[in-house]
Order: C-alpha cells, then structure tokens, then sequence
C-alpha cells in the first residue's frame, strides 16, 4: 500500500509541471539542472514551503536532497527517492554531524537542494546551515524563486504550498552566490542575512511574476515533447531583474578601504 502511494505520488509531482502555466527563468549561468547538466555542483537554496514545484521538474545532474530525520519529511523521502535523487537525513539540529559528512562526500559530484527555513521554521528565516556548507565547501548558493497564483495552502508551520492545475506559476533559479571560505562567525552571519534577504527578494519577484500577464525575455517553457522552449512573449517583455542587492551591498562593504560609514551600517 505504501509503495503504491508513492508511485501515484511521483507521478503527480511529475505531472504537475506539464498542467499549469509555467514559466523558468535561467539566470545561474549554467547552475540550473532542469535545462541541463551542471557546470560544476551547487547548493540550490529554497523555501520549505516552495519545494513541491521544483522537484517535479526532473533535473539532469545528480542531485542530493537534504531532508529533515522529522517524521512529517517522510512523504518527501518517499517521493523523491524513486525519482533519482540521493537522500542525505539529517539538519542543522538533529542528525546534523552524519548528515554533513555524507554532503562532504557528494559536493564532488552533486548538486543540492536545502530549504534553509526547515525542517520546523520559522517560516522564511534563513537559517545557518545552508550558509555555513557553501562556506566549508566552497560551493555557490543558488536562490530560487517560486511563485504561484492562488495555490492551496496547507495549515502547517510553512503555510506549504500546492499549485493548481491550468494556473500560473513561476520559478527563478538566481544568479550565483559565492560565500568565502573561513568566514569569522560574525561576517558568516552577515552573509547568512543577505542571503535571506535575497531568497525572499526572488520569491517575491517570482510571485509577481505569477501574479501579473508580463513575461521576461528569456523566460521557458515546456513544450509539447517535454523540453524547455522559449516562452511567447506576449502582452509586455521585460529585461532580468536584479536578485542579489543585498549580498552585493554587503561584498562592498567587505572589500578593502571600505568607508568607516559602510562598516557603521553594516553593524548596525
């Protein structure tokens, strides 16, 4: 019975893509495994409550997903384990020391995907972890943005997610993040906050992107025979927005002869 309910259940995450009006916004460079293998493996940042969508897409690099050893993960273990993704147990607070080993092992070969708000919230508050893996491994952070019209909504810690069937929804894998390696606590916190600042930056633009007719000029789409096509660009085209404003106002603040004014703000 259990084996059933996942197989039904993969088969809808699959499915899922191909019944709403989507629309992928490639800004990475070449970090974005729907459209394509890896130019080098990276950490794939995204809201807990954002995470169906994007595992239905399929991805072309092996992938290793961090999932929580809480109970209510399970479905997500059940799911994406017989959709060829490897399944690292563990957290920042439970499991964590076995878990970031096995993610050492993999950062040669795989590509990650961390909800950096889970495995229990709070909702959208970016924690350590994700930040301190891309420090250690020296691994970029890709942000992504979801949105979606009007999606169900579950009454859980992360107001989870559900898209509709023939609504719109809209994902933007960001430009890249790169974290130093052997950041003192405080600056890895100070990365930690733009960082956060910057994945609710792109949720938002993707969520309006949702919510409004425009599209971006090299928005895809998936076509009749399951690849990724550029979407018609009907009604207004627009240029790429900007994603990253607040880790690129904190690289400047950082840089050498950085003004007295600048390090004010950034203690602020």
């Amino acid at each position: 019975m259990i084996r059933t309910a996942g197989r039904l259940f993969r088969y809808l995450l699959r499915l899922g893509p191909r019944t709403q009006n989507l629309r992928l916004l490639d800004m990475t460079g070449g970090y974005c495994p729907p459209l394509g293998p890896l130019n080098r493996p990276a950490i794939l940042i995204m809201w807990h409550e954002n995470i169906l969508l994007p595992l239905g897409l399929g991805f072309h690099s092996p992938v290793a997903l961090l999932v929580s050893q809480h109970r209510d993960a399970d479905w997500l273990t059940m799911a994406a384990d017989g959709m060829g993704f490897d399944i690292v147990r563990g957290s920042t607070t439970r499991g964590g020391g076995a878990a970031l080993r096995k993610l050492k092992e993999l950062s040669q070969s795989h590509a990650m995907v961390i909800t950096p708000d889970g495995p229990k919230g709070p909702r959208r508050t970016m924690n350590l972890g994700a930040t301190y893996l891309a420090s250690l491994l020296q691994m970029p952070l890709i942000p992504v943005g979801v949105g979606m019209s009007r999606p169900w909504r579950l009454s859980t810690w992360d107001q989870f997610a559900v898209p509709k069937p023939g609504h719109r929804a809209r994902i933007i894998f960001g430009t890249p993040i790169h974290v130093p390696r052997r950041c003192e606590r405080e600056e890895l916190e100070n990365y930690n906050s733009a960082i956060g600042d910057d994945l609710e930056h792109i949720t938002t633009v993707a969520q309006s992107w949702a919510n409004d007719t425009f599209e971006y000029t090299s928005a895809r789409r998936i076509g009749l025979l399951g690849n990724w096509v550029l979407a018609n660009r009907q009604n207004r085209a627009l240029a790429l927005p900007e994603l990253n404003p607040n880790v690129q106002r904190l690289q400047l603040e950082l840089q050498p002869g950085s003004t007295d004014e600048s390090k004010a703000r950034r203690s602020a």
